[in-house]
């Protein structure tokens, strides 16, 4: 940085380094502070480069005693452990909910606040038309009524700088209270409510009801006695109701979220009812060290823990009734506790989730907020059915930024289509769809849309669906042969699917099977064209494939002489010859390289034709013959192949006293001996003679048409090489 400094001669001093790597410098003239900084910057030296800007921050919440809520934001207050809580700041980032939710608490009543902001709705007293679900205003002896305000404070609390800091400070609360008929019972000692099952019944049912509560998501810090532990039927069915019939939103009934506290009676062997109502969101608690409360009830029925208190009297601050109509005089509480403070966590963080995602169904939320739990040290899984549960917390500690992150609108369908492929949209959404060219779709709205090929041309292609103005993607493909097209000597084929086909390959190739997820295709004849055909339940695909040239030439190389390598078909780039210590390519044109060696040791070589984009073809030789003479004189002058093309015999005239006579002029007058060869466009060697010259004649009857290769070599001149057609 000083280098920085000198080079542009600012004066200033380093007064910091972290240990990322950055570094404060304070300059000593801040009256041009903005050009240094861009001139720094701008220099390439450095990542960044800017003022010490000073700004005003903020808390996530300013409510006075949110530092007291450890279940929202555990700093290891109160001898609490950093951590243990529903990590609900950062999830206040993206909502701290909407307007248009409505939670339901039912509990004994819930009334207006100055932590409410006037959001509590007229709702409903279980018995009483005129009730509209407030607190009651004839206390009996005794009992203390504020229960559900203390619970809906957690829930649903302004940011307003007062009081607490609730998990979804921005929804609408609608209360129901099923404490309304207070009776004093001597065998207790003590007023009791006893409520007839019918006015519970019709206090789901108002809750549900989209002409009456129309809520979004039910809470439920209530439940019957453990000594009364019989499911009762038609409040179980009206639970049902609301999971099923609730919410209805745009002709779709989405479901209620229903959540519940399990119990506060320290059962280990099952939760309370109505928690126990299967699709019932069941909240346990947890102490701010993340340990199991003991009276915590819990079972094969609990789904997540959040922190809580004790029991009364227990350490949660949250609303109480304004001045002395509830638990202290004042309008907030600083004792409240156990699974009752723990269910309107859940109930707030699932009208935050539906606040940011108004399309889910209540199905959705009871996964997210279950998936997303964090893990408790020393609360194993306890169930392998249940991935992740345990017998006490359940899915464990619930993360409320985890849960709403979690949220990511998709398609869903296979990768390749075959005849056809179902599309749909996740959470139910509904969506408009379209598919690039090469597909088609119907319907083009909908959850799901059926995407079928107008072709098997190996195409790829993209599925689309417009969803709240939001476009997603998903890349298809159609049923293809997958394998290389070029086919040298063998190649595998299959499908991109998996599964079974027929298979069949035009002349010039083999297959085998004929049946099967793959065949293996061989080349029959080199330097042609083919095509590979695959019926796939009754679908025909078809791949265009090739046969690799063959590279001609004979096995030896003799010491003194020169050996022709030609190639069948295409042309080479380059050629290239191993060990270069021994053979030597002297002449080379696209088709054709001349090869020689200075040894007759049997040193195995290697000659490749270099092919532009692809795999070099190759031959293996030796270096096993001895040879005198040069290449003087062109061989090709004094042979004749005839006929051509030919169905049977093809014979070859070589002019041997010719080839010599002309030789004599260069101290060379001993007939040489003509190895004359055939071969197929494989490289396979199919006829072979040897000659003093004169004529060569070779039945090709038995060999199937195709085109083949002739070589004439003496080890001295240039080999010929010509191309025969053999046409039966």
């Amino acid at each position: 940085m000083n280098d920085i400094l000198e080079k542009f001669r600012i004066k200033g001093q380093i007064t910091r380094k972290w240990l990322g790597g950055g570094i404060v410098v304070q300059i000593d003239n801040w009256n041009n502070i903005i050009d240094i900084a861009n001139v720094i910057y701008e220099s390439g030296m450095v990542k960044w480069c800017h003022p010490d800007f000073a700004t005003i921050i903020e808390r996530a919440t300013t409510d006075p005693m949110f530092n007291q809520q450890y279940y929202l934001k555990n700093t290891g207050q109160n001898s609490g452990t950093q951590g243990i809580d529903i990590n609900v700041e950062p999830a206040w980032a993206i909502t701290k909910g909407s307007i248009d939710i409505r939670v339901a608490v039912i509990d004994d009543g819930v009334e207006n606040h100055e932590d409410f902001d006037g959001r509590v709705l007229q709702g409903f007293t279980a018995g009483n038309a005129s009730g509209f679900g407030a607190p009651i205003a004839q206390i009996p002896s005794g009992v203390t009524i504020g229960h559900g305000v203390a619970c809906a404070g957690i829930l649903a609390a302004s940011h307003n700088t007062k009081g607490i800091a609730g998990i979804a400070p921005n929804v609408k609360i609608v209360p129901i209270n099923i404490f309304h008929e207070w009776s004093y019972d001597p065998w207790y000692g003590k007023f009791i409510v006893v409520q007839p099952c019918q006015n519970i019944v019709d206090a789901f049912e108002f809750a549900w009801d989209p002409y009456l509560g129309n809520a979004d998501v039910i809470s439920n810090s209530w439940h019957y006695p453990p000594t009364n532990s019989f499911v009762i039927d038609a409040i179980t069915n009206a639970i049902t109701n609301a999971l099923t019939l609730g919410r209805l939103r745009n002709g779709k009934r989405l479901g209620c979220v229903v959540v519940a506290a399990s119990g506060n009676s320290g059962n280990t062997s099952g939760v309370a009812f109505p928690a126990a109502v299967n699709g019932v969101l069941t909240v346990g608690a947890i102490d701010k060290n993340g340990i199991i409360w003991g009276y915590s009830d819990r079972g094969k029925e609990l789904d997540v823990v959040v922190v809580s208190g004790n029991t009364l009297p227990g350490d949660i601050v949250t609303t109480d009734r304004e001045g002395s109509k509830g638990y202290v005089s004042g309008n907030y509480f600083s004792n409240f506790g156990g699974t009752s403070a723990a269910c309107p966590q859940v109930a707030g963080i699932a009208a935050l989730l539906l606040s940011k995602y108004p399309y889910l169904r209540q199905t959705d939320v009871k996964y997210a907020i279950e998936s997303t739990c964090k893990k408790l040290t020393g609360y194993p899984e306890t169930s392998p059915s249940r991935p992740g549960w345990n017998k006490d917390v359940g899915y464990g500690l619930v993360n409320a930024y985890a849960a709403i992150s979690s949220i990511v609108p998709k398609i869903s369908g296979p990768d390749i289509v075959c005849t056809n492929g179902v599309f749909s949209m996740n959470y139910g959404l509904e969506a408009t769809w379209s598919v690039s060219s090469g597909f088609s779709r119907s319907p083009s709205t909908g959850t799901s849309t059926t995407v079928t090929p107008t072709s098997y041309s190996g195409q790829s292609g993209t599925v689309m669906a417009v969803v709240n103005g939001v476009t997603l993607t998903k890349t298809i493909k159609v049923l293809s042969i997958v394998g290389s097209s070029g086919v040298c000597t063998s190649g595998t084929f299959s499908i991109n699917s998996g599964e079974s086909a027929t298979w069949s390959v035009t002349s010039g190739f083999s297959r085998t099977p004929t049946t099967g997820a793959s065949t293996t295709v061989t080349a029959t004849t080199s330097g042609i064209t083919g095509t590979l055909t695959a019926v796939v339940n009754g679908i025909t695909l078809t791949m265009a494939i090739n046969s690799c040239p063959a590279l001609l030439g004979p096995d030896k190389v003799c010491k003194g002489g020169n050996a022709a390598f030609v190639l069948s078909a295409d042309q080479a780039i380059g050629w290239s010859i191993i060990p270069t210590s021994v053979f030597t390519i002297i002449h080379s044109t696209a088709t054709t390289a001349i090869v020689t060696s200075n040894s007759s040791n049997g040193e195995s070589g290697t000659i490749f034709a270099l092919r532009s984009g692809t795999s070099p073809i190759t031959k293996s030789f030796t270096a096993s013959c001895s040879k005198s003479g040069g290449n003087e004189t062109d061989l090709d002058a004094y042979v004749t192949v005839y006929p051509n093309p030919t169905d049977v015999l093809l014979n070859i005239e070589i002019d041997a006293a010719g080839y010599v006579l002309d030789q004599k002029s260069k101290s060379i007058v001993t007939v040489p001996s003509f190895d004359v060869r055939l071969y197929d466009g494989q490289g396979n060697l199919q006829r072979q003679a040897t000659t003093k010259g004169g004529n060569v004649q070779f039945d090709l009857a038995n060999l199937p048409n195709g085109v083949y290769y002739l070589i004439v070599n003496d080890g001295v001149s240039n080999p010929v090489m010509r191309q025969v057609v053999v046409e039966h």
